[in-house]
């Protein structure tokens, strides 16, 4: 995992969600974000330029976020990208929070203004000892 989290990669279907997240995350918290649509399309985003973070939905048409999961886990260079996944299924929740290197799950309808420090937290408890954030 990168010591500093500066680049997030969101993977929404929804558009309205995915303003809502850039909006949330590029201002107030200064991260660089860049949005896909979907599984396929951030794999190739990943492909030209690793995030920090990944923020996905669990619930997108073609591929779901365990999906990309999985994919993700599989190769080397991807392996230990931290994810945190959005869903509305809270039964979803426990389950996959469980996943290797899943930081965390944000239930979605989520707070706007409570999102940088959900992240945050989340990131700083996954994050080693000596490490800055």
């Amino acid at each position: 995992m990168a010591a500093s989290l500066h680049r997030i990669l969101v993977v929404e279907d929804e558009t309205d969600i995915q303003n809502l997240l850039k909006i949330s995350l590029a201002r107030p918290g200064g991260f660089e974000v860049e949005v896909c649509s979907d599984g396929k399309q951030a794999l190739a985003a990943i492909a030209r330029h690793t995030p920090d973070l990944i923020l996905m939905d669990m619930n997108m048409p073609t591929w779901s976020g365990l999906t990309v999961l999985r994919v993700l886990r599989k190769e080397p260079q991807t392996a230990a990208i931290p994810v945190i996944f959005l869903t509305a299924q809270s039964h979803e929740m426990n389950q996959q929070a469980q996943l290797p290197g899943v930081l965390g799950i944000i239930p979605k309808p989520f707070v706007p203004r409570n999102l940088i420090s959900l992240i945050q937290t989340m990131w700083q408890k996954a994050t080693p000892p000596g490490c800055l954030t």
